[in-house]
């Protein structure tokens, strides 16, 4: 039998016996398509699957499609038949910007990131003013630092991204100063084509930013907005004490016990609406 691991055309397709037809046939199925339990969100209160990948695509149309002519009417139906008995709707599998696209679609639907941000730093306030059992605070403490520095995060990226995909001149400056853009190397030929799809590559590099490297983030700011996050040194000692609570269960690289108290948590909550708030002075406009 011949090995399916081996690329055929279609045309070769048709010289081989059924059995290696069907288990070519399901081969490319399977490498575009996947039951949607593996991760279509299901959602019963509003139908069942909400199909954000794509889909519902129907095994027997796929088939059509992709192998008519090629394979006979007998080995398509026996193949969709089989495929129909393990799922009557299927889904896409994984592609690179599936969950990029999705984030950024969440992002461009914020209307205001300042708010957004007062308002996890208010949540903060108000647990902090909740009794805890004392052999319970610490890790609770630990849980809210984390979230202070999380809020950060998520407003540095949410104003950045929003500022750069809907203000061309942003968008500019951030690939002119991007190094990753800066060495990609792209034919003349091709140039135009290059133009047409930068928006998407701009907005792939930027949900794989990692917005807790302050110095990046501090360069991309000034480069790209012209906004200055000042001296952040005690911002990036802040976010060395998060990592430490989140990746090391909250020891430091000497496996010393890290202990947060209410007052390291107004501390920081202080550093970073003090950070957000020069932010918010330097970019006024609405986005």
């Amino acid at each position: 039998m011949c090995d399916i691991t081996i690329s055929l055309s279609l045309d070769q397709l048709g010289k081989y016996d059924q059995g290696v037809q069907t288990e070519v046939m399901r081969k490319w199925f399977f490498e575009h398509f996947e039951d949607p339990v593996h991760r279509t969100p299901y959602e019963s209160r509003e139908g069942g699957y909400q199909w954000i990948w794509g889909g519902p695509y129907d095994a027997r149309e796929q088939l059509e499609e992709q192998f008519a002519g090629y394979v006979s009417e007998e080995v398509i139906d026996r193949v969709a038949n089989e495929l129909e008995r393990e799922c009557l709707e299927w889904a896409p599998v994984e592609s690179p910007g599936d969950y990029e696209d999705y984030y950024l679609d969440d992002v461009a639907a914020i209307e205001n990131c300042y708010e957004q941000f007062t308002s996890a730093i208010s949540d903060v306030r108000r647990l902090l003013s909740v009794d805890i059992p004392k052999e319970t605070a610490g890790k609770f403490y630990c849980l809210l630092f984390v979230n202070v520095i999380t809020a950060l995060e998520t407003y540095l990226s949410d104003k950045f991204i929003k500022r750069v995909m809907n203000d061309r001149e942003a968008l500019r400056k951030f690939v002119e100063s991007a190094s990753h853009f800066g060495s990609e190397k792209i034919p003349l030929s091709q140039v135009l084509k290059a133009a047409e799809t930068i928006e998407v590559k701009v907005g792939s590099h930027l949900a794989d930013i990692v917005w807790h490297n302050l110095g990046r983030i501090k360069s991309m700011y000034k480069a790209t907005l012209n906004a200055d996050l000042g001296n952040i040194g005690p911002m990036m000692k802040a976010i060395t004490k998060r990592h430490h609570l989140v990746h090391r269960n909250g020891q430091d690289k000497d496996g010393n016990a890290i202990d947060v108290t209410p007052e390291d948590i107004h501390s920081i909550i202080c550093l970073v609406e003090s950070l957000v708030g020069d932010i918010e002075k330097q970019l006024k406009e609405p986005f």
